[in-house]
């Protein structure tokens, strides 16, 4: 071993120093973790029980699994026929069709009905065509309700992905 002057150890030394000894090293538990909404872990499944997709986050599974539902937010304007997914789809559809309409209208005035409830039902267990039929028809109530039934509004879109029979 050669000598070496003080403060100047090689790296295997500076490892040896540094360690902790057996008895305070850190075991790992395999006692549940809370999972944060947003992150997967192994005891919360981040893939669609529908189409098997995985995605990073619960959020993004979330809105996802929203995309095999009907349009759940329509445009509350008196023979507009739009309807969306989200209420940022009604801001800018209201910016660009209706821009001297005043402000876009709350959430409670052009709601059809509460796509959370209906993800929920899913991700228990629930038949997603069955959901996505029942969340149709809670749209088309809604919809008739408003007196706005026979404007044209179509509450799939473009991408319906899943086979609804009414």
């Amino acid at each position: 071993m050669s000598a070496q002057p003080h403060g100047h150890e090689t790296a295997a030394e500076q490892q040896d120093n540094h360690a902790l000894p057996r008895s305070v090293t850190p075991t790992l538990s395999h006692e549940p973790v809370d999972a944060q909404p947003n992150e997967p872990t192994s005891s919360i499944p981040s893939e669609c029980p529908i189409c098997g997709e995985r995605f990073k986050r619960m959020q993004e599974r979330g809105r996802h699994l929203g995309l095999y539902l009907p349009h759940s937010v329509h445009c509350p304007t008196r023979g507009c026929p739009w309807t969306g997914r989200r209420q940022w789809d009604l801001k800018t559809h209201w910016k660009k069709k209706h821009p001297k309409a005043g402000p876009v209208p709350r959430k409670e005035k052009n709601e059809l009905y509460e796509p959370e409830d209906f993800i929920k039902s899913i991700l228990d267990g629930a038949s997603p065509v069955d959901v996505a039929q029942s969340a149709f028809l809670k749209a088309k109530k809604k919809l008739r309700e408003l007196g706005k039934v026979d404007e044209g509004a179509n509450l799939w879109g473009r991408k319906r992905k899943l086979d609804i029979v009414i």
